[in-house]
């Protein structure tokens, strides 16, 4: 794979320090930062709704991830994310004005990269060996599927944390359960009832309206097809029972 450009997040400019030799000059490309803000909160937008886009769900996903993708490869934060989103929100008065719920979306998009990730790793250094003090105890077969999976572009240059805490300890089961189905087992499906218990367990409170269950767990399968350099049938098909 190429060497990708480099794409600063918002906030690098905003912390760059003046008394520092300026960083060598990226290399040509077709995307700016300013770009990838407008591509993303459009995505983020269309994918809530899509009618007003005049796109299809599935293409609305599709592009999600796709740009979902490329700010978390180039270390885009989630303060990043809802800064750009309220910008966007300014201006246009039709926007999603629940801003917390469409980070959610992004969030999605990358914590099944960072899923996809660990679970390729798993796969490459296979289960670990028995103990002597354990050698009776059935070890996981190591995952069979995530060799398709293709790494986000350029990994993630940044060290800064992408996801706060908070929005990782709510959404990470989630996504988990999904990722680990569909690498280990090949599932294209997973059971609606037990994904809105992990949520409601992970987030506190009762368990989120099943429509609602159902379109975030497209996200993830949107985006696990996009990793793998799939067409995106599984976001417009379902992914969910």
């Amino acid at each position: 794979m190429g060497r990708p450009f480099f794409l600063p997040p918002p906030h690098a400019a905003a912390s760059s320090d003046a008394s520092r030799p300026p960083p060598p000059a990226p290399p040509a490309g077709p995307s700016s930062s300013s770009a990838l803000a407008t591509r993303l909160a459009t995505a983020v937008h269309a994918v809530q709704a899509p009618a007003r886009f005049s796109t299809r769900f599935a293409d609305a996903l599709r592009a999600l991830a796709d740009a979902g993708l490329e700010a978390y490869a180039c270390g885009w934060t989630e303060g990043d994310v809802t800064r750009e989103l309220v910008r966007a929100g300014s201006r246009d008065p039709g926007a999603p004005t629940d801003t917390e719920a469409s980070v959610a979306y992004v969030a999605l998009v990358w914590l099944t990269a960072e899923a996809a990730e660990a679970a390729a790793a798993a796969a490459v250094a296979g289960p670990p060996p028995p103990s002597s003090s354990s050698s009776s105890v059935s070890l996981p077969a190591p995952l069979s599927a995530p060799s398709s999976i293709r790494r986000p572009a350029a990994g993630r240059w940044a060290s800064t944390a992408a996801l706060s805490p908070a929005t990782e300890a709510a959404w990470a089961g989630f996504v988990g359960l999904i990722v680990e189905a569909n690498l280990r087992k090949g599932w294209v499906w997973f059971p609606l009832d037990r994904l809105s218990t992990e949520l409601a367990a992970s987030r506190g409170g009762s368990p989120p309206p099943p429509a609602a269950v159902a379109e975030w767990a497209r996200v993830v399968y949107a985006t696990l097809e996009t990793l793998a350099g799939g067409s995106g049938r599984r976001g417009e098909e379902g992914g969910v029972r």
